[in-house]
């Protein structure tokens, strides 16, 4: 969990005026849903359920759990809550929530 919350800390903080700072990013994403993607047990999920309150990197757990199909109701309504949360903003990230949530049919 220390690597993934390194990671969403380091996407961050991308200039996205810096090519290559995106390019990282990009990387780093990857990364994350890499991370995700390997957790193959409910035990293991709720860990990183945790992280939903974190900073940085609770939206990139809301949004990356959600999507896995392995996931239980239970923990896949706290992502949707997460993300709806953030869709509630009025910046570039409640917009990309928003769009994320109606994708998705929610």
């Amino acid at each position: 969990m220390d690597d993934f919350i390194e990671l969403s800390d380091l996407h961050a903080a991308t200039d996205y005026a810096d090519k290559n700072s995106v390019k990282n990013a990009n990387v780093v994403a990857d990364k994350m849903s890499e991370i995700v993607s390997s957790l193959n047990s409910s035990t293991e999920v709720e860990k990183y359920l945790s992280l939903l309150t974190h900073p940085n990197a609770g939206s990139w757990v809301a949004f990356l759990l959600a999507d896995l199909s392995t996931i239980s109701k239970k923990q896949k309504n706290l992502c949707i809550k997460k993300v709806k949360s953030i869709a509630d903003g009025d910046d570039v990230n409640s917009l990309g929530a928003q769009m994320w949530l109606s994708e998705r049919g929610f």
